[in-house]
C-alpha cells in the first residue's frame, strides 16, 4: 500500500482476494513538542491511538478543578491492603475502542476498566508487562487511604470524576489531593490540585495492555500545583471504502489466484497533520 497525502504516513500493508475491499481507519494524530520546549508539554501513546497534552503547551487545557468532596461518594477504600472499588458511570466510556459502563478505582492512584488492580508500580515505563491492563494512570504510586484522606467518585451525564483527597503517601512522607475525569468523548483528563508528598514518586501514563501505551511521566518532578492533562483519542474508527479496479491496472491475481500485494492510495485531503493508519481488510464483492 501507498499513502500519499501530506504529512500523512501509513503502516501495513494489504492483501486483495476480491475486487474491492473497506479499510477500517483508526487514524492518530502525532502531537511532538516543539524544539526548545518543556519535554513533558505533549505527545502520544506507541500506536498514535491517543494524543496528550498538558496546560504548558500552548493550546493546552486550562485549569479546571471540580471539588467533589461535598457532593460526591465516599468510596470505601482503605481497609484492605491493595484495595480498589468498582462504581458505575452514567455513561459509556470508550477505552482503546472498547465500551465500558463502570470502572474500577485503586487506593494507588489508578483506574482500571474489566477488572480491579492494586499492586505497587515498579520502575519501567507504561505500556509494561506487570502494569494491569485497561488502566488510566494519574499518579500511580504507593497511597495509603488507611492513614489519611478520602477517595471521591460522582458521575454526571457526560463526564465523571475521581478525586483522590488529601490522601497520604505510604510512611506518612506528605498528602496528594488530584483528580481524573472520564468523559462521554473517550478522552479523559488528569488534574493535580495540591502535593505535599514526593511528585517524583508515581508514573503518569495510561495503558491498554503491555503493549500499548504512554508514559508522561516516570517517577520525576513533573507536577506541579495547577497541572492540568488532557488525554484524547485520535478520529478512532473512520472508515474509507476503496473499490480496486483490476482492469486498470490497480489489481493482481484477483479471480482464483493468490493473494498479491495490491497498491491503494489514499486521498488524505484535510488530514493536514501526521498520522497513522491501523487498517482492516475487508474481503466483498464489488
Amino acid at each position: 500500500m501507498t499513502f500519499h497525502p501530506p504529512s500523512v504516513r501509513l503502516v501495513g500493508k494489504a492483501l486483495l482476494t476480491a475486487a474491492c475491499l473497506v479499510v477500517a481507519g483508526l487514524f492518530a494524530a502525532e502531537v511532538t513538542a516543539a524544539e526548545g520546549a518543556r519535554p513533558a508539554a505533549g505527545g502520544s501513546d506507541n500506536i498514535g491511538a491517543y494524543s496528550w497534552v498538558d496546560s504548558d503547551a500552548p493550546d493546552g487545557p486550562e485549569e479546571a478543578w471540580q471539588d467533589i468532596s461535598e457532593t460526591g461518594e465516599s468510596l470505601p477504600l482503605g481497609d484492605q491492603d491493595f484495595d480498589f472499588h468498582e462504581v458505575d458511570l452514567d455513561f459509556s466510556f470508550t477505552y482503546y475502542q472498547q465500551s465500558w459502563d463502570s470502572v474500577f478505582v485503586s487506593e494507588y492512584g489508578m483506574l482500571t476498566f474489566g477488572a480491579g488492580a492494586t499492586y505497587p508500580p515498579g520502575d519501567e515505563p507504561l505500556p509494561y508487562i506487570f502494569a494491569p491492563a485497561n488502566t488510566i494512570a494519574p499518579f500511580w504510586a504507593v497511597l495509603d487511604v488507611a492513614m489519611g484522606g478520602k477517595v471521591y467518585f460522582q458521575s454526571f451525564e457526560d463526564y465523571a470524576i475521581v478525586q483522590f483527597d488529601s490522601v497520604r503517601f505510604l510512611l506518612d512522607q506528605g498528602r496528594a489531593t488530584f483528580q481524573v475525569v472520564l468523559y462521554a468523548d473517550g478522552s479523559f483528563e488528569y488534574r493535580y490540585q495540591s502535593f505535599s508528598g514526593p511528585t517524583d514518586d508515581g508514573i503518569i501514563g495510561w495503558q491498554r495492555d503491555y503493549s500499548v501505551g504512554a508514559t508522561i511521566a516516570l517517577k520525576e518532578e513533573y507536577i506541579y500545583d495547577g497541572l492540568t492533562i488532557l488525554v484524547t483519542p485520535n478520529a478512532a474508527g473512520r472508515r474509507i471504502r476503496i473499490d480496486v479496479d483490476p482492469d486498470a491496472g490497480v489489481g493482481a491475481a484477483i479471480d482464483g489466484g493468490s493473494p498479491q500485494p495490491v497498491p491503494v492510495d489514499f486521498d488524505g485531503l484535510g488530514v493536514g497533520v501526521d498520522h497513522l493508519i491501523d487498517f482492516e481488510v475487508i474481503q466483498g464483492e464489488g
